[in-house]
């Protein structure tokens, strides 16, 4: 496996301090709590005005998760773990039913909600606290292990051909890991929008004809995926904008049944780097290009690229950032950038599931 981390200026006498990770822990996870109850204070009054036990639940809720974040940096215990992935396993439960039978009370009892942006950051928030939470309550041991503060921050992780921009973590020979932090509710509430606004550009693009048709052309298969970058003149189309997506991400090797469309990839310029309107969860990243066999390809997934290469002259270099927007149900999450085979036939079986 190959690591690589980016070098950081320090300041001349400054020397690395040993902390423990439980302010980082307690803050994240509490952070994660703090952003599902920004989501759902955000939509109450909506709610009230559909039903009022609805709005009274996401009342309830809100502030629940708002109390148990403050409670959590007070004074954590394993109780007050135990409640937190409880009540969230509740929100989760309650989000699930809506989405796959209806809930049994409301105006539209017994019928099937659709999914959005806003509720599936929420669902993912929540279900990262439900984890974090369970690793703390069954691994106390874990906040008091010791951390670095100072040296190098920021920069660039590779691991098998992949990097990460913008992520707060510990550099190889390091002891610990630091954190990147966690989104505020602005940020939260942006990754929603993006989400809800990437969604309703790709609905002109459910069939590949329809991409190919729009300038898509430049195609690039991984595991059971195409790619469909657009291979046009218009410079709209580099960068984050949902009106122009760089990219669109199909199922393919799906039996009996057309290409099913997955998500989109924007596609930074060359050396620019992307904004992180969702802060941590719009997590940009990039892809090793090594040469082999005369053609520049993709370390860790063998997908070549255009052009060739003289392996005596090549220099390993990186693609531009990229960052995913996953409109179906991905396990990684809404922005993940796991491109296995197991996580776009876990897709796949989400969107057929639906149907």
């Amino acid at each position: 496996m190959r690591v690589m981390s980016a070098p950081a200026p320090g300041g001349d006498g400054t020397r690395a301090g040993l902390a423990t990770a439980r302010p980082y822990l307690l803050g994240g996870v509490a952070s994660l709590s703090v952003g599902a109850a920004a989501i759902h204070f955000a939509v109450i009054f909506e709610h009230f005005a559909e039903y009022t036990l609805y709005g009274v639940f996401f009342l309830v809720v809100a502030w629940a998760q708002m109390i148990w974040a403050a409670v959590v940096l007070w004074r954590p215990s394993r109780l007050w773990l135990s409640l937190g992935i409880a009540g969230n396993a509740l929100v989760l439960a309650v989000y699930v039913a809506s989405r796959a039978v209806g809930l049994p009370v409301g105006p539209d009892a017994g019928h099937p909600e659709p999914f959005g942006g806003l509720d599936g950051v929420s669902a993912f928030l929540e279900f990262a606290l439900i984890a974090w939470s369970a690793a703390l309550w069954w691994r106390p041991s874990l906040a008091d292990r010791p951390v670095r503060r100072g040296g190098a921050r920021g920069g660039v992780i590779g691991v098998a051909g992949h990097a990460w921009h913008g992520v707060d973590l510990a550099s190889p020979g390091h002891e610990g890991v630091r954190l990147h932090h966690a989104p505020t509710a602005a940020q939260v509430i942006a990754a929603g929008r993006l989400i809800k606004e990437t969604g309703a550009s790709l609905a002109r693009y459910r069939s590949v004809q329809a991409a190919l048709a729009a300038g898509y052309t430049y195609v690039l298969r991984v595991n059971g995926e195409e790619h469909l970058l657009y291979d046009g003149g218009d410079p709209s189309y580099t960068g984050l904008d949902p009106r122009h997506p760089s990219s669109l991400v199909y199922a393919t090797d799906v039996p009996d049944h057309a290409p099913i469309l997955l998500g989109a990839m924007y596609i930074e310029n060359r050396n620019a780097s992307g904004p992180q309107v969702g802060g941590s969860l719009t997590r940009w990243h990039a892809h090793l290009v090594v040469c082999d066999g005369g053609k520049p390809t993709i370390a860790g997934f063998g997908v070549q690229l255009r052009g060739s290469c003289n392996p005596a002259t090549w220099h390993d270099r990186y693609t531009a950032q990229m960052l995913h927007v996953w409109i179906v149900p991905h396990p990684g999450g809404p922005f993940s950038d796991d491109l296995s085979l197991a996580a776009t036939n876990a897709a796949v079986r989400a969107v057929l599931g639906r149907k």
